[in-house]
C-alpha cells in the first residue's frame, strides 16, 4: 500500500501538456483520442483516459447526428 507521499511523488510526475490536446478528439472523433491517450498514456493517464472518452463522445454524438 502506498504512502501518503509516495501518492503525492507520484502526482508530482504527472506532466502538463498543451490545451491543444483537447482539439485532436474534437476535430478527429476517435481517432484524435486514440491518438492522444497515446501519446499521454505513459505520464498523464488521466489526461489520456479523459481524450480518449472525449473521442468516444465525439464519434457517438456525430453518429446520432447523422441518424436523425
Amino acid at each position: 500500500m502506498k504512502t501518503e507521499q509516495e501518492d503525492n511523488e507520484a502526482e508530482d510526475e504527472i506532466l502538463e501538456t498543451s490545451w491543444a490536446w483537447w482539439l485532436a478528439p474534437i476535430f478527429l472523433t476517435w481517432l484524435g483520442g486514440l491518438i492522444g491517450w497515446w501519446y499521454h498514456r505513459d505520464f498523464n493517464r488521466r489526461k489520456g483516459n479523459r481524450l480518449l472518452i472525449l473521442g468516444i463522445v465525439m464519434t457517438a454524438s456525430q453518429g446520432l447526428w447523422l441518424l436523425l
